[in-house]
């Protein structure tokens, strides 16, 4: 696994959408209580359930550009994390 640390490299929002549209990543952030948190996630069409690509399609809610929210592979939900949480991420290549 390919795994980046955030201090060594500045991430973008947009960066870290295109890794999920095309990827499936392992993160780690910190969790607003402290804890720190390490999930499965994507944004691969392919892989999020059929009702939520469907939703995607209505009339989009106000985005908050601190935030991404990624489908939890493990926990089969959606979740969401801020940017400036985020602590490292890595992807299979």
């Amino acid at each position: 696994m390919n795994k980046h640390n955030i201090n060594e490299t500045e991430i973008t929002r947009e960066y870290l959408l295109e890794l999920l549209h095309n990827n499936e990543i392992n993160i780690t952030f910190e969790k607003k209580d402290g804890t720190i948190r390490e999930m499965k996630c994507t944004l691969q069409e392919d892989l999020l359930p059929k009702r939520a690509i469907t939703e995607e399609k209505k009339e989009p809610k106000k985005v908050n550009e601190e935030v991404i929210a990624v489908y939890d592979l493990e926990k089969q939900a959606f979740r969401s994390f801020r940017i400036d949480s985020l602590k490292s991420f890595g992807f299979s290549i």
